[in-house]
């Protein structure tokens, strides 16, 4: 046994084994196979007119015009398939029922000479001394004839009957010995062929399900991903504390710089070309600080970046020089010069504008940044619930896999013993 490679021998392990072997040789179900095998080879392979392929017409002619005159000889012989003896012999055990008209029943369990269950019940079946060979004798017929057959003595008047019995024992009781070994156990192989073909179409659909909800909610690797929306998170507070600070300091200066202006000064700076160049400086600065916050990949955003410059320092200038034309004396009343403030004032409220244009694009990012953070909260959940199925087919698969081939080598094992059993010498 492969599976008992260091064991020592069970003597009454093998005993039961010999017995079993005995009991299954004598069994009802076997010897009905053999009745019903011999019968078919007998009007297959027989002849009317001469002995061929070890039957002698005499038993064919007996056989056959024993059915055919019955009282359903005709139905009877329209089952005889002459080109199988398989099919021949499926046929005759479809056709039988439990009925004392049916003739394939009583060929059996009556009293025919050849094929009845009292006839073969002579089938005597010893163990040769403490061995593990076994003798086989069968007497049938006329007892003056006697066939020295595989160790096996065998008395009858016919010795194709003789010789074919003998032949078909050896092989139906080996048939009838694997049945009964391998039936639970092809059973339980097919089984577990199902489930592992039932699990893993739950597990190929689990997966699918999964990369399919992956596709459809652009992730490629969700954890990486978090971790990267994390450390982002973590740097756009900072920058957003730093632009909060620019902000409020642009705005507390420009109204300090305001309220240090008089009344001309004040004036002067809500002229409408003024007010207009300053609009213009505002646009620009906005635009320029959009485009050095978002990451663009256009080949032509450096170019316009830089035109935007240019153009916000000749917008500087411009405003400058409109600011110089309005202004009315040298100093204010505090003996601050006019013109040095209103630059002030021009720079603080350019830096106001690029504040505030940093702060707008820094809500938006926080809104799109929060609307990540609700994205993927339940994406997460779905994912470890969907990775927990999967995870669960996976070691359910694996285990019914094993048990699958621990099956398999059950089989193998009783293959090898059934294999064992051979016939020394042939009839």
């Amino acid at each position: 046994s492969i599976e008992e490679n260091n064991a020592g021998v069970n003597w009454a392990i093998a005993q039961n084994a010999i017995d079993n072997l005995i009991h299954i040789i004598e069994s009802e179900s076997t010897l009905k196979r053999v009745s019903m095998r011999l019968f078919a080879r007998v009007l297959v392979k027989g002849s009317p007119d001469r002995d061929q392929n070890e039957i002698t017409a005499a038993s064919y002619n007996y056989t056959y015009n024993h059915m055919k005159n019955s009282k359903h000889g005709k139905e009877l012989v329209a089952l005889i398939d002459r080109s199988s003896e398989d099919k021949t012999m499926e046929n005759f055990m479809k056709y039988e029922k439990p009925d004392a008209d049916n003739y394939i029943y009583g060929l059996f369990y009556y009293q025919h000479p050849y094929y009845s269950y009292g006839t073969l019940k002579r089938i005597l079946v010893t163990r040769l001394g403490n061995s593990d060979l076994l003798k086989i004798s069968y007497s049938s017929g006329d007892p003056g004839i006697t066939y020295d057959l595989l160790r096996v003595s065998y008395q009858s008047g016919d010795p194709g009957i003789a010789y074919n019995t003998v032949e078909i024992l050896m092989k139906e009781f080996v048939n009838e010995y694997r049945v009964l070994r391998y039936g639970e156990t092809d059973k339980v192989i097919e089984y577990f062929k199902s489930e592992l073909n039932r699990i893993g179409g739950e597990l190929a659909r689990h997966e699918d399900d999964l990369t399919k909800y992956n596709v459809d909610n652009r992730i490629i690797n969700y954890y990486d991903e978090t971790k990267e929306i994390a450390a982002i998170n973590k740097e756009f507070e900072l920058r957003e504390q730093d632009v909060l600070f620019a902000y409020n300091s642009s705005k507390a200066m420009v109204e300090e710089l305001e309220r240090q202006m008089d009344e001309n000064t004040r004036q002067a700076i809500t002229n409408l070309n003024l007010v207009d160049k300053l609009r213009e400086a505002s646009d620009l600065t906005g635009k320029i600080t959009e485009m050095e916050t978002v990451s663009n990949t256009d080949t032509g955003s450096d170019q316009r970046l830089e035109e935007y410059r240019g153009d916000l320092v000749k917008t500087r200038k411009e405003l400058s020089d409109i600011s110089n034309q309005y202004i009315s004396g040298k100093y204010t009343k505090s003996g601050i010069a006019k013109n040095n403030i209103v630059e002030q004032w021009l720079d603080q409220t350019l830096l106001f504008e690029k504040a505030k244009a940093e702060l707008s694009i820094i809500q938006k990012s926080r809104s799109d940044l929060n609307g990540k953070y609700v994205f993927y909260a339940p994406v997460g959940t779905t994912i470890k619930r969907k990775e927990r199925v999967i995870n669960f087919s996976e070691r359910n698969y694996l285990t019914t896999l094993q048990s699958y081939n621990e099956a398999l080598m059950r089989k193998k094992n009783l293959e090898m013993t059934s294999a064992a059993l051979k016939v020394l010498n042939p009839p």
